[in-house]
């Protein structure tokens, strides 16, 4: 898989990154400095590829993370190019950190047996993983008398992102925003409240 993955990613870097017409149509187009970046709640790729290095699985390692080593792209021009390059290299470092998994991945069963209900205990926790599009972030509040939680919240990074689309299209060609659009890379289930 990685292998194939690492081919198809250099077919796609000849196909846009060393595209005349597609950096000339990205760079420059859609710029969001850091800090306003930051302002706007934007996570993942978006606020990277505007030059701020965050990354849960770096600040806050959860899971193996820790036990990988991976580089943290950042960008910047805080544009649509740079925001573009920040996906193709996290694709490589992907492939790295997979790697490394594969290769320390102990003898015996890949499925851990795990009770089919977990009752929370009582309290309130907020707990945010790094998805391919940012910030995943769960809230779950229990009483711990029961096996589901009374309240259980999410925190889609696409809903947090699309805040910035506004400030990306403004003084852009309509013909800017599909490509605008995709930088923000947002999946409109998330988006729906």
């Amino acid at each position: 898989f990685c292998k194939i993955l690492e081919t198809k990613l250099g077919e796609y870097e000849d196909l846009l990154t060393h595209n005349r017409i597609w950096r000339e149509r990205t760079r420059g187009v859609g710029v969001i400095g850091g800090d306003d970046a930051v302002a706007l709640g934007l996570s993942g790729p978006p606020l990277r590829g505007s030059g701020v290095m965050r990354d849960i699985r770096k600040d806050q390692p959860y899971a193996a993370y820790a036990d990988f080593a991976f580089d943290v792209p950042i960008g910047t021009a805080g544009d649509t190019y740079d925001r573009y390059l920040i996906r193709i290299e996290e694709f490589y470092q992907s492939i790295r950190i997979i790697r490394q998994a594969l290769a320390g991945l102990p003898e015996g069963p890949i499925v851990g047996k795990v009770p089919r209900l977990i009752k929370p205990p009582a309290g309130e926790t907020y707990h945010a993983i790094e998805s391919p599009k940012g910030e995943l972030g769960y809230f779950i509040a229990s009483d711990g008398k029961s096996n589901m939680p009374y309240r259980f919240r999410v925190r889609p990074p696409s809903f947090c992102n699309l805040q910035a689309l506004p400030r990306l299209i403004k003084g852009h060609l309509v013909s800017d925003v599909v490509a605008l659009i995709g930088s923000i890379d947002i999946v409109l289930g998330e988006v729906d409240r």
